[in-house]
C-alpha cells in the first residue's frame, strides 16, 4: 500500500521537475547571452579587446544571429584596427536588423576612414533621419563637413556634439584635429585633456594629444614630458592594453630615444609578467635596435627564465634561421618537440623543421615531417601548403591543386594560397580554373586589394583589357583608399599606352591621397615615358610640395636631371636640398655621388661615398655606390671588402651580400660566388631571386649532373612563373638536363614575356628548338643572339649547331 499512495506523489514530482528543468535551460540561455554581452562591454570599455573578443564569440556560438553581438564584434575589431573584419561584422548586425543605427554608424566611420565619402554620408544622413540627436553621427556628419573644406561648420557640430557628457571620443578627435589644422595648439589640448579625463586608456585620444605637443613645439623638455605623461596615465589605467606600451616605446624610438623605449618595453613586461606576447615583443625589440648578438643572449635568457614558454624558443629559431645558423635553428625547434606538451607547439615544430629540410635541399627529410604533421591533423594548412609547393615544385601540378584547395578551407581567400593555387592550375594546363581560383579569393575577400590586382593582372594577360579595367574600376568604388590599386590601372594603361588613362588614374590617385608624393612621382615616370621632361619635373616638383619631408620625389628629379645630362642643374638641386634639410647630409651625400658617377667622375663619386659612411657610418646606399664605382673601376677585391664590410655592419640587409655574390659571378669566380649564393639561400628559401641566380650557376659553370639535379630542384618553383628570367633558367635547365622537350616550352614562354628577349635566351631556345627537330627557325634565332652578342656562355656549341646545317 505505501508503493500505490507514493506512485501518484512521484508523477507530478517529475513533471514539475522536467518544467522547471526546460525554464531553467530557457533562463539560463538568456542569461547566458545578457551576461556574455554585459562582461564584453565591460572589457571593451577597458580596451581589453582580446577578453572582450571571447566573451562576444561565446554569445555568438550560443545565438549566431545575435545583431548586438555581432555589433560589439564589429567594435571591438574597430580597437584592435581590423578595418576588414570590422566591416563584415557591422554589415552582418544590419543584416539581421536593418534599422540598427549604430551599426550604421559604425559602417559608415569605417567608410569615411577609407576615403568612401559618399557612402558614409548616405549612411549618416539616414542615421540622423531616425535619430537625429545620434551623436556618433553628428560626429561624422562634422568630420564630413571638415573633408569638404567647411571647417567652421565641422566645427560648430562638434561643439555641440561635445555639450552631452555621452559624448564619443572621436567627437573630441574631430574638433581637435580642426584646431590642430589651424595651429591652434591650446585649444586642441585643451580638448584632448578633457576627453582623456573621461577616456584615460584611450589610444587615439593618447596619441593624438602627443602629436598636438610634438607638433606645437618641437624639442621643448616641457612638452616632452607632457606626452610622456600622457603615456604614464594611461598604462597605469589599463596596464593590460598593449599596445599603449607599444604605442610609448614608438613615441621614444621616432625621437632616437632608444634607451627609454627599451624601458617603456621592459615596463611593460613588468607589468604583465606572464603575458608570452609581451616578452616576444620586448626580444624583437633588442634584436631590432640591439643588434643579434644582444638578441640571442636575450632569447637564451628568457628560455632559462620561462623554460615551458615555447613561443620564445620558435623566435630564437627565426633568429638562428635568418643569421643562416640552420643547425642551431633545427636544434632549438628539436628542444620545442622535446619539451612542449601541446599539439599546435608539435605541428607548428614539424612544419618549421620541415622548411629547413627543404631549404638545404632535403626534401624527403621534409615531406616525411609534413606527413606526420598531416597524420595528426589532416587540416593542418601550414603543412598542405608547403607540400603544395614542393608538389609544384616537382612537376605534380595537380597534386599541388589538391593540397592548395585543403590549405584554403580554413583560410578562404589567403592570398598566398590563392596565388600558389592559379599557379598550379596554370602549370597543369588549366587556365580557366586558374581565373576561378582568383575570382573566388576575391568573391571571399572583396576587400582585399592583393586578390583584386592578381585577378586584374591575370585578366590584362588574357588580353581582356576592359574586363581587367572594370575589375579595378569596382574594387576602387569598394576601396577608394587602396593606392596598389589607382598603381596597377595606371600600370595597365601604360602598358598599352593608353597614357591619357593612365595619367587620369594618377589623377584621381592623387585627390584620393592630397599629401601624398607618391602620385607625383608616379605621373612624373608617366610624362617621362612619353619623353615629356619638363612636364616630368614639374611633377616631381609638386611632389616635393606636398610632402617635403618624403624624398622620393626630390630623389626622382634628380635621377631624371642626371638621365638627361643635365648633371649641374642636379647638382645644384642636391646642393639646396641640403640647405633646407642638413640633418639628412648622408642622404644627400649619397645622391651626389650617384650624380657624380653618372657623369664619370669615378674619384669623385668615390670620395663623396666615403665622405657619407664617416659621417654617418651604416649608410646602406653608400656602401653599396661606393663598391659599385671601385668595380667599374676593375677593382673588383676592393668592392667585395665593402660589400663585407657593409655586411658587418647591417647584417640584416639582403642586397649587401646579394650583391658581393653577384660581383663574384662577374669576376668569373663562380665556386665563390655558388657558395655566397648558398649562405644566401639558406637564410632566405623564399627569395626567388637567390634560387634563380644560384640554380642558373650551378647548372651553368657547375654542369655535372648532381649540380644540374640540384639546380633543377631550386628552379622547379618556376614552372608556373611569369617571370621570363625564371622562366629561362628553368628551361635551360632542362636542357642541360637533355630533357628538351620540357626546356623547349619554358624556353619560347621567357622569350614571348621578355620585351626585348636577351641574346642569352634566344641562344637558349636556339638550341632547344634545334634539338627538339625545328632546326632552322633555331638556328636562325642562334645566328640572331650571335650577332647581338658574340660573346655569349657555349658559344663553340652554339656555331656546331649552326654547321650541322
Amino acid at each position: 500500500m505505501k508503493r500505490d499512495l507514493a506512485r501518484p506523489r512521484l508523477q507530478p514530482l517529475i513533471t514539475a521537475l522536467a518544467v522547471c528543468l526546460v525554464l531553467g535551460a530557457c533562463s539560463s540561455r538568456e542569461d547566458r547571452i545578457a551576461s556574455g554581452l554585459r562582461k564584453a562591454a565591460e572589457l571593451q570599455q577597458q580596451a581589453d579587446w582580446d577578453k572582450a573578443g571571447v566573451e562576444v564569440r561565446n554569445v555568438l556560438q550560443i545565438d549566431p544571429k545575435n545583431a548586438p553581438a555581432h555589433l560589439l564584434a564589429a567594435q571591438i575589431s574597430e580597437g584592435q584596427r581590423e578595418v576588414q573584419r570590422a566591416y563584415g561584422q557591422y554589415a552582418k548586425a544590419l543584416e539581421l536588423q536593418p534599422g540598427m543605427v549604430d551599426a550604421k554608424a559604425g559602417m559608415a566611420r569605417l567608410l569615411l576612414v577609407t576615403g568612401d565619402r559618399a557612402r558614409a554620408q548616405t549612411l549618416v544622413d539616414e542615421v540622423l533621419a531616425a535619430a537625429p540627436q545620434h551623436a556618433r553621427a553628428r560626429t561624422l556628419q562634422a568630420a564630413l563637413l571638415a573633408a569638404h573644406g567647411q571647417a567652421a561648420q565641422a566645427q560648430k557640430v562638434a561643439e555641440e556634439v561635445l555639450k552631452d557628457p555621452q559624448a564619443p571620443v572621436d567627437a573630441s578627435l574631430t574638433l581637435a584635429a580642426l584646431h590642430t589644422n589651424a595651429q591652434r595648439w591650446p585649444e586642441a589640448l585643451q580638448v584632448l585633456d578633457a576627453a582623456l579625463q573621461k577616456h584615460p586608456r584611450d589610444m587615439d585620444l593618447i596619441q593624438a594629444a602627443v602629436q598636438v605637443t610634438a607638433a606645437a613645439s618641437p624639442g621643448n623638455p616641457a612638452l616632452a614630458g607632457k606626452a610622456e605623461a600622457y603615456f604614464r596615465r594611461a598604462t597605469e589605467a589599463a596596464p593590460r592594453n598593449h599596445e599603449l606600451w607599444l604605442s610609448w616605446a614608438r613615441y621614444h624610438l621616432v625621437a632616437k630615444e632608444v634607451d627609454k623605449a627599451e624601458s617603456v618595453m621592459r615596463a611593460a613586461v613588468q607589468a604583465q609578467p606572464d603575458d608570452g606576447k609581451r616578452r616576444l615583443a620586448l626580444l624583437e625589440f633588442v634584436r631590432a635596435v640591439r643588434g643579434d648578438e644582444a638578441a640571442e643572449k636575450a632569447y637564451l635568457a628568457a628560455i632559462d627564465e620561462k623554460p615551458r614558454d615555447m613561443a620564445v624558443r620558435f623566435g630564437l629559431a627565426q633568429l638562428y634561421r635568418s643569421t643562416g645558423r640552420l643547425a642551431q635553428a633545427k636544434q632549438t625547434l628539436q628542444s620545442v618537440l622535446d619539451k612542449a606538451d601541446d599539439t599546435p607547439s608539435l605541428l607548428a615544430a614539424r612544419n618549421q623543421l620541415a622548411a629547413l629540410h627543404l631549404a638545404e635541399g632535403q626534401p624527403a627529410e621534409a615531406r616525411r615531417l609534413l606527413e606526420e604533421v598531416l597524420k595528426s591533423n589532416p587540416r593542418d594548412a601550414a603543412a598542405l601548403l608547403m607540400r603544395g609547393r614542393m608538389h609544384l615544385a616537382e612537376g605534380r601540378a595537380r597534386d599541388a591543386v589538391a593540397d592548395l584547395r585543403g590549405a584554403l578551407r580554413d583560410q578562404p581567400g589567403a592570398v598566398e594560397v590563392v596565388q600558389l593555387l592559379a599557379q598550379a592550375h596554370q602549370a597543369a594546363g588549366e587556365p580557366a580554373l586558374a581565373r576561378d581560383a582568383l575570382a573566388e579569393g576575391v568573391k571571399q575577400r572583396p576587400r582585399e586589394p592583393a586578390l583584386r590586382a592578381l585577378l586584374a593582372t591575370a585578366m590584362a594577360e588574357a588580353g581582356e583589357l576592359d574586363a581587367a579595367h572594370n575589375e579595378l574600376e569596382q574594387a576602387l568604388r569598394l576601396m577608394p583608399q587602396a593606392a596598389s590599386l589607382y598603381q596597377l590601372q595606371a600600370q595597365l594603361a601604360s602598358a598599352r599606352r593608353d597614357y591619357a588613362g593612365a595619367q587620369a588614374t594618377l589623377e584621381r590617385y592623387r585627390a584620393a591621397f592630397p599629401q601624398e608624393a607618391d602620385p607625383h612621382v608616379r605621373l612624373g615616370r608617366l610624362l617621362t615615358q612619353q619623353g615629356r621632361t619638363a612636364a616630368a619635373l614639374q611633377a616631381y616638383d609638386a611632389g616635393v610640395a606636398v610632402a617635403p619631408a618624403d624624398p622620393a620625389p626630390f630623389l626622382a628629379g634628380v635621377a631624371l636631371l642626371g638621365g638627361l645630362k643635365r648633371y649641374d642643374e642636379a647638382l645644384a638641386r642636391i646642393a639646396a636640398r641640403d640647405q633646407q634639410q642638413p640633418n639628412n647630409r648622408a642622404v644627400h651625400l649619397q645622391v651626389r655621388g650617384e650624380v657624380l658617377a653618372l657623369r664619370g667622375d669615378l674619384a669623385g663619386a668615390e670620395r663623396v661615398y666615403r665622405e657619407a659612411l664617416a659621417a654617418t657610418p651604416g649608410q646602406l646606399n653608400a656602401y653599396l655606390g661606393l663598391a659599385r664605382v671601385q668595380r667599374a673601376q676593375g677593382r673588383t677585391d676592393e668592392a667585395l671588402k665593402v660589400l663585407a664590410d657593409g655586411e658587418r655592419a647591417l647584417p640584416q640587409e639582403r642586397v649587401l651580400p646579394t650583391l658581393r655574390a653577384e660581383t663574384l659571378a662577374q669576376a668569373g669566380r663562380h665556386d665563390e660566388a655558388i657558395a655566397a649564393y648558398e649562405v644566401l639561400a639558406r637564410r632566405h628559401p623564399e627569395d626567388d631571386g637567390i634560387a634563380n641566380n644560384l640554380a642558373y650557376l650551378l647548372a651553368e659553370f657547375k654542369g655535372d649532373r648532381a649540380s644540374t639535379e640540384r639546380a633543377l630542384q631550386l628552379a622547379s618553383r618556376f614552372a608556373g612563373s611569369r617571370n621570363a628570367g625564371h622562366l629561362d633558367s628553368l628551361g635551360w635547365i632542362h636542357y642541360q638536363l637533355g630533357q628538351y622537350d620540357k626546356a623547349r616550352p619554358l624556353l619560347e614562354k621567357a622569350v614571348s614575356l621578355a620585351s626585348p628577349p636577351s641574346p642569352l635566351m634566344q641562344l637558349h631556345l636556339g638550341k632547344a628548338l634545334v634539338k627538339t627537330g625545328d632546326t632552322e627557325r633555331g638556328r636562325a634565332l642562334i645566328r640572331q643572339a650571335l650577332a647581338r652578342e658574340p660573346k655569349l656562355p657555349r658559344v663553340e656549341e652554339a656555331r656546331a649547331l649552326l654547321a650541322q646545317g
